[in-house]
């Protein structure tokens, strides 16, 4: 099985979208997880709707919520909490959770500790600044999840 780990802020919106989300960012990396064989795992900061929904009002998780309902099927969970700021541990604890996966890509506006730990495995995007999932961004994981 093929992962694509993915964060929201950076990745899915940018500067220039309408509202919080580009979707048609959301539905090129939906169809990249089709043509990969690929799952969905959010990596984000918005995880913590899922674990702690009670922190936040209903707008806040309304938002996440729609995203992951677009992937349907494709996305199967989020990676645990241990510190945002490290989010590479995550994926790494999520990942040995999962010994099923044979390969996966990391999809992020911010280094955190990724380049350490998966320097292989990431893609960084051009983020809020840029327009978050670049197609430039999609060729190269694309790659990565093809093993090229």
């Amino acid at each position: 099985m093929n992962i694509i780990f993915f964060d929201i802020d950076g990745v899915l919106n940018h500067w220039n979208c309408k509202g919080f989300t580009d979707w048609d960012i959301v539905e090129r990396l939906k169809q990249m997880a089709i043509d990969c064989s690929a799952k969905l795992v959010m990596s984000s900061s918005w995880k913590d709707v899922f674990i702690h929904p009670d922190n936040y009002s209903e707008p806040d998780r309304k938002f996440p919520h729609r995203i992951v309902e677009e992937f349907g099927d494709l996305f199967i969970g989020h990676c645990p909490e241990i510190d945002d700021e490290r989010r590479g541990e995550e994926v790494s604890a999520w990942l040995l959770d999962h010994p099923e996966v044979e390969n996966f890509v990391i999809l992020d506006d911010l280094d955190f500790d990724f380049p350490e730990i998966f320097p292989d495995n990431f893609v960084k995007t051009t983020g809020l600044a840029g327009e978050g999932f670049s197609r430039e961004d999609e060729v190269r994981a694309r790659k990565i999840l093809m093993d090229e």
